[in-house]
């Protein structure tokens, strides 16, 4: 581990005191000696945590502490002290479990000192928020090994606040390493994609941050691109977890002189890659995703460069935990013959990927279709049922249509008017179906299946004949 920081020796009378404080009311958590490390979690509210249930958390480790006011206790989501009504579960406490795991002899300690609201100049040395969390730091104690910091949002919704955002993170920065020594960790984390209504120089703050991040060695970025927030500011529970993995990864990566983390991404994929079917034919790929450097978004599915008369839907139409999406794309008799390179994109937040798949479309094939009237026809033994069946080409079809039937009630008998019909020219060809029914032939509704075949098509329609 890189020792860095500075010690804040913990004052006779502040011990004497804390040692005298009992655990606040509705605190259960048990209290703790001083850490051997401490980590400073600054910034806004996304950094105090938002996310609800508070017991969607983490669970709590004894060598994972969070600095309760006047003395350390066992960490526990909301960590803010005393909690507001609106603190949840934030990055903090998935921060802390990991880094003890890669320290397992060590016990670390968060020191909350996010306020919800604060524009970054509050974090300048001489900003409310940078003094309050100093105090808190100088009664708390302990080797302040690095600084977690999420904020950004609120400069976000004003321009000059937003050109502003680098200057003023340079000042904090200052500040900090003055007390704690040059080489002092930052774990810089992205503001998320919020509401573009109520943040419009978002782009501008998440410009400034990246800058900050590639020309200090001691601060590392970590990226937010794919993370979903529930609200247009907040992130959800599942999103702050994830933060809070990559706010671990960053600071190891950084502490032991490893190369940053790469950004979360995905690839889109579909197959097959060419379907070659004629016109009025349903073309059907199977889309799907797979996510690179720990990619935890749900990427929406879109398509470019459908010909004419042809519709595709996807279904799902977003991408969730490695799913796949079924691509249907349907084309109909104003859509040109041709081969046309189709282009699907998997978008997530400021994250859009592509893959292409190809639509050769065929001339139609000539068609007839069969119809049979009416839907429902009554039999009796001194009356029989008789359907009048119908073939009606398309596309230019001719050809001999062979007929036949199924489902036929017990002790009843059938007949074709005509067997087969031929189709000649563009009119549609009839016959009849006529059904017979015996003293013997049991009451009831029984469906009829009749089959059109022409030894290459083959196409069925049903009706119904009631007896009684």
């Amino acid at each position: 581990m890189l020792a860095v920081g500075h010690r804040f020796p913990l004052l006779a009378l502040a011990v004497t005191l804390a040692a005298l404080v009992a655990v606040p009311a509705g605190d259960s958590s048990a209290l703790a000696s001083a850490p051997d490390q401490v980590f400073i979690l600054a910034g806004q509210s996304n950094m105090r945590g938002r996310g609800m249930p508070v017991d969607s958390g983490q669970p709590t480790d004894p060598r994972l502490l969070d600095w309760h006011a006047t003395q350390w206790a066992v960490a526990s989501d909301p960590l803010p002290f005393p909690p507001a009504h609106d603190d949840g579960v934030g990055p903090g406490m998935t921060f802390g479990l990991d880094a003890i795991a890669d320290l397992p002899s060590a016990t670390l300690g968060l020191l909350q000192c996010a306020i919800g609201g604060t524009p970054i100049v509050a974090w300048t040395p001489t900003g409310y928020a940078y003094k309050s969390c100093m105090g808190q730091v100088s009664a708390a104690g302990g080797l302040v090994s690095a600084v977690i910091f999420l904020q950004g949002e609120t400069d976000a919704a004003k321009r000059y606040k937003a050109e502003a955002w680098r200057a003023n993170f340079e000042n904090m920065l200052a500040g900090l390493r003055a007390t704690f020594g040059p080489e002092l960790p930052v774990i810089l984390a992205e503001i998320g994609h919020l509401n573009p209504a109520n943040f419009k120089y978002q782009n501008t703050v998440r410009a400034a941050q990246n800058a900050a991040a590639s020309e200090d060695y001691k601060v590392a970025l970590v990226h937010t691109d794919d993370l979903a927030t529930q609200d247009g500011l907040h992130f959800t529970v599942d999103s702050y977890k994830t933060l809070g993995h990559r706010f671990a990864d960053a600071w190891w990566a950084l502490t032991n002189g490893l190369p940053p983390p790469p950004p979360p991404d995905f690839a889109v994929d579909a197959t097959p890659d060419s379907l070659t079917l004629p016109d009025l034919q349903t073309f059907q790929y199977a889309v799907s995703y797979s996510g690179i450097n720990g990619f935890a978004g749900s990427p929406a599915l879109s398509i470019k460069g459908l010909p004419a008369g042809a519709k595709a839907t996807f279904s799902p139409s977003v991408l969730s935990g490695g799913g796949t999406s079924s691509l249907t794309i349907t084309t109909s008799t104003a859509t040109p013959v041709g081969t046309y390179d189709l282009t699907v994109t998997g978008t997530n937040l400021s994250i859009a990927r592509t893959t292409h798949v190809t639509m050769d479309v065929l001339p139609p094939i000539p068609d007839f279709t069969p119809s049979v009237s009416p839907k429902k026809k009554h039999a009796h033994v001194s009356k029989a049922a008789v359907f009048k069946l119908k073939a009606t080409p398309r596309l230019g079809y001719i050809g001999t249509i062979d007929l036949s039937v199924a489902g036929l009630p017990p002790s009843s008998s059938g007949s074709f008017d005509l067997p087969a019909v031929q189709i000649v020219d563009k009119r549609a060809v009839s016959t009849t179906y006529t059904v017979t029914t015996t003293d013997a032939t049991p009451d009831g509704t029984y469906p009829l299946t009749f089959t059109f075949d022409d030894g290459t098509l083959t196409h069925q329609v049903t009706t119904n004949v009631v007896v009684g």
